[in-house]
């Protein structure tokens, strides 16, 4: 066959380059018939150092666009129109889940909510919803429970009236059974504020362990298993601005590292 220029064909037919030519390859990863794969060049001026470099300027180069982009994003995030608009599409998709029941364990199996596709408690609700407008709200919230969602909101008001609707209802109590392990900073429930109603109390959420995400009349109310200690009302304006974080200075919320099991093939 052919024999490329710079290139040689042995007496054992395979094709080596000439001696005596500098070989550089082409890293660059745009259109053009570059890119890995490519044919090498031969007697590149500069070589794999500098293309090494103009490598690494294309990454520096998209990392700081990348980054001007996330910020642009932001601002828009804290436009009071945008925020509103994002607000409603939070309780739109709150009320999207009325009807999907607490938790599969307080049914039985001729209870229509027993094989229910979805289960749905209260700190549940709020990170669902969360998690499906991640792109709206520019992050994917913790796997953390209701505790984690009140460290993340440190706006708060002093009285129910001054909240908005959408914003979250934070109950701190103790639980009525003894032996039950206290929440952190003992945030038992939450619940959305609405504000509808005859006293302007109403929200939603999953309240009882055989009832369904539904609407209730009213926030302040008496719990089975746990006797309230104070009610938390707290801004969304947090997340909307695209921040979900611990504002706490005592409470860290980390991912459990993996640790390989006693009979583990990497624990040898």
């Amino acid at each position: 066959g052919e024999v490329p220029e710079g290139w040689l064909r042995g007496e054992d037919g395979k094709l080596r380059p000439m001696k005596g030519e500098a070989m550089s390859f082409d890293f660059d990863m745009g259109g053009g018939g570059g890119g890995f794969g490519a044919r090498p060049k031969l007697g590149g001026k500069g070589g794999l150092q500098d293309n090494f470099k103009n490598f690494r300027r294309e990454k520096l180069r998209a990392a700081k666009e990348r980054a001007a982009r996330e910020r642009d994003e932001g601002e828009k995030r804290k436009d009071p129109a945008a925020m509103q608009e994002l607000r409603d599409k939070f309780i739109e998709q709150c009320k999207s889940y009325y009807g999907v029941p607490y938790a599969k364990r307080y049914h039985e199996p001729d209870s229509p909510h027993y094989n229910a596709p979805l289960f749905l408690d209260c700190c549940g609700l709020v990170r669902q919803v969360l998690r499906d407008l991640k792109d709206d709200f520019g992050f994917t919230p913790g796997p953390w429970n209701q505790a984690y969602q009140f460290d993340t909101l440190p706006v708060r008001y002093d009285t129910w009236d001054q909240m908005r609707p959408g914003d979250l209802i934070f109950a701190e109590g103790k639980y009525l059974k003894e032996g039950v392990k206290p929440q952190k900073g003992d945030i038992v429930h939450v619940e959305v504020f609405l504000g509808g109603g005859p006293e302007g109390k109403s929200c939603l959420g999953a309240r009882w362990g055989k009832g369904v995400v539904q609407e209730f009349e009213s926030w302040d109310f008496v719990a089975k298993s746990w006797e309230v200690r104070k009610w938390h009302f707290c801004s969304l304006d947090t997340w909307l601005e695209g921040t979900c974080k611990s504002f706490h200075p005592d409470r860290e919320w980390k991912r459990r590292e993996w640790a390989p099991g006693a009979r583990s093939i990497f624990n040898a």
